[in-house]
C-alpha cells in the first residue's frame, strides 16, 4: 500500500494553504449566496480560532500554529478592512507574485472590532497554541502586514 501524497510540499504554498482550509470555507457550501470570486470566506468557527489583540500602538492577529505553518510561505500583500462591514481580509499573491490577480482570505470579525482595527496602520501576525497563547519557539517568528481601509474589495474587480 502506498502512502498518501503530501500535498503540503508537492504543490505551491498558496494551494497547500487553501487545501488545508477548504473544509472551513463557506464558498464551497451549497447554501453560500455570496458573489465573490477571488475571496475565500472562512467559517465563523474557524475565524474564531484566530485571536485579535489590540495594544496602544499595535494590533496583533494570533494565527493557530498549524495554519501559521502555511502562512509563513505565502506571498502576503496586505490586510484590509471595510470599516463599517464585518470581516478582515488577508490579501495574497498566488504563484510567483508577478502580475497575478490577488486573492484573499476573509475572516469573520464583528463590525465593532473592524472599526477598532481600522485605526491601525499595520497588523502583526503571530502563531498561537491551541490554548490561545503565543508560541514562543515559532520557527519563523512573526511578521507584519500593512493594513488598508477600503470602500470596496478591489481585488474582486
Amino acid at each position: 500500500m502506498t502512502a498518501a501524497p503530501d500535498f503540503t510540499t508537492s504543490v505551491v504554498p498558496e494551494a497547500a494553504m487553501l487545501l488545508a482550509l477548504s473544509h472551513e470555507m463557506q464558498n464551497f457550501k451549497a447554501l453560500f449566496r455570496g458573489t465573490v470570486r477571488r475571496t475565500f470566506v472562512l467559517s465563523p468557527y474557524l475565524s474564531g480560532a484566530f485571536g485579535l489583540h489590540f495594544a496602544t500602538r499595535q494590533a496583533t492577529l494570533g494565527v493557530p500554529e498549524a495554519i501559521y505553518e502555511h502562512f509563513i510561505h505565502i506571498r502576503w500583500r496586505e490586510a484590509a478592512v471595510l470599516p463599517e462591514r464585518p470581516g478582515l481580509f488577508l490579501v495574497f499573491s498566488p504563484g510567483d507574485g508577478r502580475g497575478e490577480q490577488p486573492l484573499a482570505l476573509r475572516l469573520f470579525l464583528r463590525s465593532a472590532r473592524t472599526r477598532a482595527l481600522a485605526s491601525y496602520e499595520a497588523l502583526r501576525l503571530v502563531p498561537i497554541s491551541p490554548t490561545g497563547l503565543q508560541v514562543e519557539h515559532a520557527r519563523s517568528g512573526e511578521f507584519s502586514l500593512p493594513l488598508r481601509r477600503l470602500s470596496a474589495l478591489d481585488w474582486e474587480q
